[in-house]
């Protein structure tokens, strides 16, 4: 029963085994960048900032693309640049998209409990408070509405409609209220805005080419490949979405642009391979 809506398990962490060759790597990779980062910012707080950002771009990397280790840490040689760039990551809202792509797509194999629903709606609830942005939310009900149609309702309605009711309640109450709602300035000639532009694009195009056949999940099932697919569409949408209606960081934009190129690159390669 624990492991139903109803439960009251937490079942969006994922244990990193180090008897994994991966993930020691990712560990080793992370505490090198951090320590390199501390000298080049000369201050150790940045350093650590730079180190986790690096972590959470592979763990983010590995859920787009689940099936393949490699692209991740493609994705994290890009994410270095944020070393000579760095001024600020916004790691909650990364660890936020973490969560939500987990709960979508069912890599741990479990099924979504209350607990995992109130943490995330409790993250993005924190967000769009202290970030005074209701994109947080707005994006938390599309996750919650898609989940309700992948998962289905049976036994479940009270519990989605409270979730669904309460976010829209407080959406309404942001936006009309407190104004928790804008567009971004977006400079038309900004080169980097351009670049964003294309790679976004590039993604949407590629992912049905994002090989997820046979991907297992931590429970050694078989992950649903169109939950695998709704993920990536999902992170697609959220990532235009905070481009649009959030003054994202630098360094949080290179995060989510080393991810879709890193992927792309792999997934481009490995098709010219294949023809």
């Amino acid at each position: 029963m624990h492991n139903s809506i109803g439960g009251v398990m937490f079942t969006l962490g994922r244990k990193i085994d180090m008897n994994y060759k991966t993930n020691k790597w990712i560990t080793i990779i992370s505490i090198l960048v951090a320590s390199i980062g501390g000298i080049i910012t000369k201050d150790f707080s940045s350093g650590l900032s730079i180190g986790m950002g690096t972590f959470l771009t592979w763990a983010l990397a590995r859920e787009v693309d689940p099936k393949h280790d490699l692209s991740a840490f493609i994705c994290i040689a890009f994410s270095s640049i944020n070393l000579f760039f760095f001024k600020e990551i916004k790691l909650l809202e990364v660890f936020y998209i973490l969560l939500t792509l987990r709960l979508i797509s069912g890599i741990t194999g479990k099924k979504v409990t209350v607990i995992d629903i109130l943490s995330i709606f409790g993250l993005a609830l924190f967000l769009s408070i202290s970030m005074k942005n209701s994109i947080y939310m707005i994006t938390f009900l599309i996750s919650i509405i898609l989940i309700k149609r992948i998962e289905g309702i049976k036994g479940r309605v009270k519990t989605y409609k409270s979730v669904c009711i309460m976010s829209l309640i407080i959406i309404v109450l942001e936006i009309i209220y407190y104004k928790y709602i804008h567009i971004s300035e977006i400079r038309i000639l900004n080169i980097f805005t351009v670049f964003l532009s294309i790679i976004f694009i590039t993604l949407i195009l590629l992912i049905n080419f994002i090989d997820v056949d046979s991907v297992f999940g931590d429970q050694r099932n078989r992950v649903d490949k169109k939950r695998i697919r709704y993920s990536q569409i999902v992170f697609s949408v959220i990532v235009i979405l905070f481009s649009i209606f959030t003054n994202n960081s630098f360094n949080n934009l290179i995060i989510y642009n080393s991810i879709i190129l890193g992927i792309s690159f792999y997934t481009l390669k490995k098709s010219i391979r294949k023809s």
